[in-house]
């Protein structure tokens, strides 16, 4: 693609107390549950990453293509700070190998997202 690693949106799935919750962070940082559990409201032993499996029950897209837009259910959006280092980014649209380009500002826009300081710096 020819972008920097942290320009890819990670689109992950989390479970606070089994409420689904759709995390999207920049590709070269790591969530730190400590800090999404506070921002949600959860003791952190009640915050878990959700399974491939349960992803794909849960939102219809498997693991790798689990886009941040267009899913049937509706969930709690926190997107990190660390996104907005850049003009320009890239997310899963679907499949593992199907991106869609975006801008931080539109992301928060078309999730509904909160922005929160919610990973680990690298």
């Amino acid at each position: 693609m020819g972008c920097q690693l942290g320009q890819i949106v990670k689109t992950l799935l989390f479970l606070a107390d089994e409420r689904p919750t759709l995390v999207l962070v920049a590709g070269d940082r790591r969530v730190d549950p400590a800090a999404l559990a506070q921002i949600l409201g959860v003791r952190r032993k009640r915050l878990r990453m959700a399974s491939p499996e349960e992803v794909l029950a849960l939102t219809g897209f498997v693991v790798g293509g689990l886009p941040p837009v267009g899913h049937t259910g509706t969930y709690d959006v926190v997107l990190d700070e660390s996104l907005r280092r850049f003009r320009r980014l890239w997310a899963a649209a679907g499949t593992p190998d199907a991106v869609f380009e975006t801008s931080p500002d539109e992301l928060a826009e078309i999730t509904g997202g909160q922005w929160s300081e919610i990973t680990k710096q690298p």
